[in-house]
């Protein structure tokens, strides 16, 4: 089985980056939210997935409120990460 990150080699991605000072006000859920609302009209059949430290809670719980749920976890970058898809795609 290929590891989480072979499995989306040339796809489409996006990172994300936020100062701690604005952690906790919404800016994140508010801005990956608007991108998951505007992606669908401009790539349809694209597969939406996440990718996180496991150790990272606060990534995890905006991925959770974004309804995304876990997809596998696997060892990368020295740490175990957390690969995620929304719910409504009905992957496990």
């Amino acid at each position: 089985m290929r590891s989480g990150r072979e499995r989306w080699v040339g796809r489409s991605t996006s990172a994300t980056c936020y100062c701690r000072s604005t952690g906790g006000k919404g800016y994140a859920q508010e801005a990956v939210g608007a991108v998951l609302r505007w992606l669908p009209g401009v790539v349809p059949d694209e597969t939406v997935v996440a990718t996180t430290q496991s150790a990272n809670a606060a990534s995890l719980r905006l991925l959770g409120k974004l309804g995304f749920a876990e997809v596998e976890r696997f060892e990368e970058f020295g740490a175990e990460q957390v690969c995620a898809s929304p719910n409504c795609l009905g992957e496990s």
